[in-house]
């Protein structure tokens, strides 16, 4: 099957019917609009070939798997006011890093927005710039083991459940720092 051009390799209905999951040769994850085609949102570019994707049961989530590596993306798709919230931080922190470039804060919001929107290059790129401090850890954490960085996420997962100031309950950090473990 084609669809603008690109071949598709899975397409699926969203369990509401609103809404059409497209994974394509190229490594792209579209959502469309059922009702008339119009693209919703890009969940990802150049994720690899032999992309597969489907909806959760409830249609809250999107499971994608690469058939190049093996390798599963989870997308929580009832995030759009948070994601609306986190484009803000997002251009507040590009404006206060325009003032301070060392701005931790504004980094790591930065870090978030990079990591929500499945561009781990770019938010591994503002951690190699600097440190990240604990308010920001889960972040941190988060965009390394999304870019593959098992062993530093382990330790940014290691500094959260020693310090435990963040919102995060601690059998959650336990559990994904042992997940990121098993993959160094």
């Amino acid at each position: 099957m084609a669809a603008g051009g690109k071949v598709v390799n899975s397409l699926e209905v969203s369990p509401d019917g609103a809404s059409l999951l497209l994974g394509a040769e190229d490594g792209t994850l579209q959502l469309w609009k059922e009702s008339d085609g119009t693209p919703l949102r890009s969940l990802a570019k150049g994720l690899g070939t032999g992309l597969v994707a489907t909806f959760s049961p409830r249609g809250d989530m999107i499971l994608c798997s690469r058939a190049s590596d093996n390798a599963l993306c989870l997308w929580d798709t009832s995030l759009p006011a948070r994601l609306r919230d986190e484009e803000s931080k997002a251009g507040a922190a590009r404006q206060q890093l325009a003032i301070n470039s060392s701005s931790i804060p504004a980094r790591a919001a930065l870090v978030e927005w990079y990591r929500m929107q499945g561009a781990s290059e770019w938010a591994n790129d503002l951690l190699d710039g600097g440190p990240i401090e604990a308010d920001a850890g889960i972040a941190a954490a988060r965009s390394r083991w999304q870019g593959g960085n098992f062993t530093t996420a382990v330790d940014d997962f290691d500094a959260l459940l020693q310090h435990n100031d963040s919102s995060f309950p601690i059998a959650y950090l336990q559990a994904c720092r042992d997940a990121a473990a098993r993959h160094e």
